[in-house]
């Protein structure tokens, strides 16, 4: 059968002009749409039984693939740690092992935000399947963070916004996240506002982009990961790199 919703009983007549006749239901609804005796009572009850039915095999189609999408999908590496103290999976990490993944099944995700500073934000995660159906949104909520001077209200919103959808995603796939080298030991429960996170907020409000800070300390003769650039550099590079970042971008890469 035919996934496509009819709206009006004129559509019935232009698909069976396509070449549909062969589906019972929609030969039926075509052949009654011609039926002058047919009350639109009955068109209706027809069309409505159709629809009922592509949303069945939607809903089949999409929860298949979800179900194969979690067989398929690998233990989530934390690939961010902070000096020993925790690790993390930053969303775009987290997006590079599954993206695959998701592509594969036909599954994509979408995101909506609610609440404020002071009481606590919350996110939503809505998975959609290619056909169009979409699963029951997945909330988790995010508690206000300390104080921090180095960031706006805007800023805070943005981080908490980011936070969320990171653990809403892993609700709504089930995601399994571990460590390497722990032997067995649990993580700390990563903090709201990483390193990672206050470095790519002074980034968006200059401009500047990680081309330009990787070309900044190439041409000084700073080793780090070559792939990763400074992403990839450990946490005390990182914690210099946010504390003279106006110093040496605003003076240098700016000009």
């Amino acid at each position: 059968m035919s996934n496509t919703e009819i709206t009006q009983p004129s559509q019935a007549l232009a698909i069976a002009d396509e070449g549909m006749r062969d589906e019972p239901h929609l030969s039926l609804i075509a052949k009654m749409a011609k039926d002058p005796a047919v009350s639109a009572d009955k068109m209706k009850a027809l069309i409505d039984l159709h629809n009922s039915e592509c949303e069945r095999q939607r809903r089949e189609e999409a929860f298949k693939d979800l179900a194969s999408l979690k067989f398929d999908l690998p233990q989530i590496k934390k690939t961010k740690s902070a000096e020993g103290r925790y690790s993390y999976s930053p969303m775009h990490d987290l997006m590079r092992q599954i993206g695959s993944n998701m592509r594969d099944n036909n599954i994509t995700a979408t995101y909506t935000h609610g609440g404020d500073r002071a009481s606590g934000n919350w996110t939503e995660c809505i998975l959609l399947h290619r056909n169009g159906f979409q699963f029951s949104p997945v909330r988790t909520h995010v508690a206000p963070p300390r104080e921090n001077k180095m960031l706006g209200g805007s800023q805070v919103m943005g981080v908490m916004n980011s936070y969320g959808e990171r653990y809403a995603l892993k609700a709504a796939l089930g995601l399994v996240f571990t460590d390497e080298d722990t032997d067995g030991v649990e993580a700390p429960e990563e903090p709201l506002i990483s390193i990672d996170d206050l470095i790519s907020m002074k980034m968006r409000r200059a401009s500047i982009t990680d081309e330009q800070i990787n070309d900044f300390f190439f041409e000084k003769g700073v080793d780090y990961p070559e792939k990763e650039g400074w992403r990839g550099a450990g946490e005390k590079f990182k914690q210099g790199l946010h504390d003279k970042f106006e110093q040496y971008f605003t003076q240098e890469v700016a000009k």
